[in-house]
C-alpha cells in the first residue's frame, strides 16, 4: 500500500513539473514565433533605409518622378512602413506577455515615435518626388534613429530567448 502512495507522490510530482516545463517551453516558442515575425522586417526596412538614403543623397527628391515601376517601388515602400508602424504599436499589447522587456521603457516609446517620423518622411519624399510639395524640410536623420531604435530593441528582446 505504501509502495502505491509513493507511486501517485511521485507521478504528481512528475506532472507537475512536466506542466511546468511545457508552459515554459510554449512561451519560448511563442516569443521565437513574435520575435521572428518582428525581425522579418530587417530586409525591407534595409531596403526602404537604402532608398531613401539614396534618394537624399543624389537630390533625387527634386525631380518628377515618372516611370510607373518607382512609383510602384513607393507604393510598395510606403505600405510597409505603415505596416510595421502598426505592427511595432501593437507588438506590445500582443506579446508583452511572454517577455521580461519592458515595452513601456523609453527605448521602446522612441522606437514608435521614430517609426512614425520615419513614415512622414517617406510621405514628403513621395510628395516632393510627385511635384505636389516642395516646401517641407526633410530631415534625413529620421530613418537612421529608426533603424538604431529597432536595432537596440531587437537586440534587448534576443536576449530573452534563451
Amino acid at each position: 500500500m505504501s509502495s502505491l502512495i509513493i507511486l501517485a507522490i511521485l507521478t504528481s510530482s512528475i506532472n507537475k513539473q512536466s506542466n511546468a516545463e511545457n508552459k515554459k517551453n510554449s512561451f519560448l516558442l511563442r516569443r521565437l514565433d513574435s520575435f521572428d515575425q518582428l525581425s522579418s522586417y530587417l530586409d525591407k526596412i534595409g531596403c526602404i533605409t537604402v532608398y531613401v538614403g539614396t534618394v537624399l543623397n543624389e537630390n533625387k527628391v527634386t525631380k518628377k518622378l515618372s516611370d510607373e515601376h518607382e512609383v510602384m517601388r513607393l507604393k510598395e515602400y510606403r505600405h510597409t512602413l505603415i505596416e510595421i508602424t502598426v505592427y511595432l504599436g501593437t507588438f506590445r499589447q500582443r506579446y508583452g506577455h511572454l517577455y521580461e522587456y519592458d515595452f513601456y521603457s523609453t527605448e521602446y516609446l522612441e522606437l514608435l515615435k521614430s517609426s512614425d517620423k520615419f513614415k512622414d518622411l517617406f510621405d514628403t519624399i513621395i510628395l516632393i518626388i510627385n511635384g505636389k510639395d516642395n516646401h517641407k524640410e526633410i530631415i534625413s536623420d529620421d530613418y537612421e534613429k529608426f533603424t538604431t531604435k529597432f536595432d537596440q530593441v531587437l537586440i534587448n528582446l534576443s536576449k530573452e530567448l534563451k
